[in-house]
């Protein structure tokens, strides 16, 4: 988002809307047919900017490639997901880009455990095979600790 030093640690909220956005498909409500743009809210997700330099992304929602096209968004040093809702998970293949750098890196997720068996039931082609080689990983899982 920005390339200037900050001087202090900054949040963009990328999306604050319920598990299925704003306006809900088909629903009629005052709110969801609202011309108001504070009522057109995608999925949860925020976008953190630190002043020692890091930028980090929580949650990778369906949205997140709107999200991240919306607001300029460049680098991403890891990311949190914080749960395996859909609405927190599903748009973890818009990481992708992100590796795509040379030499090629891999992104670094933390996670808890309990979220991780869940990615690797749903996206199970981001974890190495033994015959894959290392560039070709565009994730690297850390795991959270609960305290």
């Amino acid at each position: 988002m920005t390339d200037k030093k900050l001087t202090k640690n900054t949040i963009t909220i990328l999306g604050s809307g319920t598990s299925t956005g704003v306006p809900i498909i088909r629903c009629q409500c005052v709110v969801c047919q609202s011309l108001d743009p504070r009522d057109k809210r995608l999925r949860t997700s925020i976008y953190l900017e630190t002043k020692a330099g890091n930028k980090i992304l929580v949650d990778t929602g369906p949205d997140l490639r709107q999200q991240v096209l919306q607001n300029n968004i460049c680098e991403i040093d890891f990311t949190i997901i914080t749960h395996e809702h859909a609405d927190h998970l599903h748009g973890l293949d818009d990481l992708r880009p992100f590796s795509f750098t040379l030499p090629p890196r891999s992104m670094p997720v933390y996670c808890s455990k309990e979220t991780l068996e869940s990615i690797k039931t749903r996206f199970s082609y981001v974890f190495p095979k033994e015959t894959k080689q290392r560039a070709e990983v565009f994730l690297a899982y850390i795991f959270l600790k609960r305290q």
